[in-house]
């Protein structure tokens, strides 16, 4: 079975969030379970400083959308894991700074309709170039439209008999755009009558284009898969489409790479430890602190972290108000992370006012981000919602104890620490409130004083597998069952 994947970001290349681990981790591990994969991916300015060009396999062809032809050369790479991407050169969409956001105005670009809707058509022009494919598996809304334009007519092409499936990584994310632009797109004008698979509320939302053409669905959690069917909280809207769909969608947890986030071998560590012999921690907590500009020698502290997109749904807020309790208790607290100017600031200023209490880096930085998840004792994840989650993964094979919002992947993950039988991996809350994540945070503060339970908390997060094997069988079965009809 050979299977395409179109994606907007795909780690270590060019990376905003944990949409990007998954692609530039998928691939390999279908390949080894027997599928063919490969991935399309636009040559953003970052991959060319990274040093990743490619080699020239097409083009310059003319791509056209909304009555204009855009030059993309088709060049194939090689991703670190083994598997080949396809990278879409169109310098004038693609050679700036930023891949959602320009870094300028913190704004969405102008024009994103038509850099996603150059990727989407320009992938399509891929898969007949490079070979007959069995699925194209498009990646969340900047992706979905290549499953709508394939269903709109491929006919007498090495697509026609190509079937497609989505993936829902976050459906509060869903490409939403102004009505007329559905013309840039090329898409079917039945498509956007009131009702119609892509009008939404009076406008183009191309999450919902995807939804209702792709032969297959999926997100990444059982739970998310229940939740996006259950009302707006979770769904956004798009509740109803996907109950219609239900029989279409799977939830399949997202795995981790288990060689990228490996605390015994893990380059980015001062110190290197696995579940055997942690004694490597104490020396990545101490980093944390010189980093931080404190005491050293004084470890006894708990100390907290986040890891985050500063974003309404990851639930800042909630640490913010949280704060003043948690530093009073005697716990610390380091933060990485980028989004809202608001929390941006708000944490900043926070880091200022208690600087023996709180550290912020606003920014994203992955050789950072392993050493923090490495440094922490506890992780905080209050996210009002979380399809699925990679960093409670990441904390607990670090022998960093999670504390979760029980939504989505994160209910699915995280098991509730019990004192009474030492089982449980993390600790874990219902509402969505500062008061509930301050309860949780007590709990695991006060296991942390019992050394003998913390241990064995911590060993049985860093026996979990989390790997990508379970996670790719799945997808190939699931696959299968797609290709059959």
């Amino acid at each position: 079975m050979r299977v395409l994947h179109v994606a907007a970001e795909c780690a270590p290349w060019a990376k905003v969030g944990g949409l990007a681990d998954v692609t530039g981790a998928l691939p390999a591990a279908l390949s080894a379970v027997g599928v063919d994969a490969a991935l399309v991916l636009p040559l953003y300015r970052e991959v060319r400083e990274r040093g990743i060009e490619g080699e020239p396999v097409a083009g310059p062809f003319p791509v056209r959308l909304g009555g204009r032809a855009w030059p993309v050369t088709l060049r194939r790479a090689t991703h670190p894991e083994g598997f080949p991407v396809v990278l879409l050169e169109c310098d004038e969409l693609y050679d700036r700074e930023g891949i959602y956001v320009d870094p300028g105005t913190r704004e969405p670009f102008p024009d994103d309709l038509e850099r996603f809707g150059v990727l989407c058509r320009g992938a399509l022009w891929a898969a007949q170039v490079l070979g007959r494919w069995d699925l194209l598996h498009a990646h969340d809304a900047h992706a979905a439209a290549a499953v709508a334009m394939l269903a709109a007519g491929y006919r007498h092409t090495p697509l026609e008999w190509t079937r497609s499936v989505l993936s829902l990584h976050n459906a509060g994310y869903q490409g939403l755009h102004p009505l007329a632009a559905a013309a840039t797109l090329e898409l079917p004008l039945g498509d956007t009558r009131p009702g119609g698979p892509a009008e939404f509320w009076g406008r183009l939302n191309l999450l919902k284009a995807g939804i209702c053409a792709a032969d297959g669905l999926h997100t990444v959690s059982e739970t998310y898969a229940r939740e996006i069917v259950s009302g707006p909280e979770f769904g956004f809207g798009l509740e109803g489409v996907l109950r219609e769909r239900a029989d279409r969608l799977v939830g399949i947890p997202n795995g981790i790479d288990t060689r990228a986030w490996d605390p015994s071998r893990d380059p980015h560590l001062p110190a290197r430890y696995d579940a055997a012999d942690r004694s490597g921690k104490a020396e990545c907590k101490r980093a944390v602190h010189r980093l931080a500009g404190w005491d050293e020698s004084d470890l006894s502290r708990p100390l907290l972290a986040v890891v985050s997109r500063l974003v309404d749904q990851k639930g800042p807020d909630l640490v913010l108000e949280a704060l003043p309790a948690l530093l009073d208790s005697g716990a610390r607290l380091v933060v990485l992370g980028a989004g809202s100017r608001e929390y941006e600031d708000a944490f900043t200023r926070a880091a200022a006012s208690r600087p023996d209490g709180i550290w912020t880096r606003i920014g994203f930085d992955e050789p950072l981000a392993h050493r923090i998840e490495a440094g922490a004792d506890v992780f905080l994840m209050p996210s009002r919602y979380e399809p699925c989650g990679l960093n409670q993964m990441y904390s607990m094979r670090y022998g960093t104890v999670p504390v979760v919002r029980a939504t989505g992947g994160l209910a699915d993950t995280v098991l509730e620490w019990d004192p009474t039988t030492g089982r449980g991996t993390g600790f874990r809350f219902e509402a969505p409130t500062s008061e509930a994540l301050l309860a949780a945070t007590a709990r695991a503060l006060e296991t942390y004083r019992d050394p003998h339970a913390w241990a064995r908390l911590v060993w049985n997060g860093m026996a979990r597998d989390f790997s990508w094997e379970g996670a790719a069988a799945r997808y190939k079965d699931w696959y299968e069952g797609v290709g059959r009809g």
